[in-house]
């Protein structure tokens, strides 16, 4: 039994990551990758990096600023 949480299933892409084209009047971008990754995960594969990463700020919808430095 699971309480408070949501199951992601492991053989697939993490949930954030997603492709993007841009489109302004006539003009595309070519498809390219973007990930939304929550800051905890970011801290994690810093860390596992030897990245420091420190939260800047925080907004309203889930979203965030961070540093990362060597």
């Amino acid at each position: 039994m699971m309480m408070g949480g949501r199951w992601m299933p492991d053989t697939e892409n993490y949930y954030g990551e997603v492709e993007f084209t841009m489109q302004y009047k006539r003009e595309k971008s070519n498809l390219f990758s973007w990930l939304y990754i929550d800051f905890n995960s970011l801290k994690r594969a810093a860390t596992a990096n030897n990245l420091s990463c420190e939260l800047v700020c925080e907004g309203e919808h889930y979203d965030y600023l961070a540093r990362l430095t060597p």
